[in-house]
C-alpha cells in the first residue's frame, strides 16, 4: 500500500471523526486561494504587458533586436 492510500485512508477516518472542516475555516481557504489565482493572473497578464509598454515608451529595442535574430 502506497502512501497516498495510507493517507487518504488516515484523512477519511479523521473526517469522519471529527466531522469534517468547519464552514468558516472552508470559507476562508476559498477566499485565499481565490485570491491568489487572482493575484496570480495580473502578475501573469498584466505585468509583462506593462514592462512592455514601458520599455517602449523609453525606445528600447530589445524587442526589435529579438525579432531580427529569429
Amino acid at each position: 500500500m502506497s502512501d497516498f492510500e495510507l493517507f487518504s485512508e488516515w484523512e477519511k477516518k479523521q473526517i469522519e471523526e471529527t466531522g469534517g472542516v468547519s464552514e468558516e475555516v472552508q470559507k476562508n481557504l476559498h477566499g485565499s486561494i481565490n485570491f491568489f489565482q487572482f493575484l496570480g493572473s495580473c502578475i501573469e497578464l498584466f505585468i509583462p504587458k506593462m514592462l512592455l509598454t514601458a520599455a517602449a515608451m523609453i525606445g528600447s529595442d530589445a524587442d526589435l533586436e529579438n525579432t531580427e535574430h529569429e
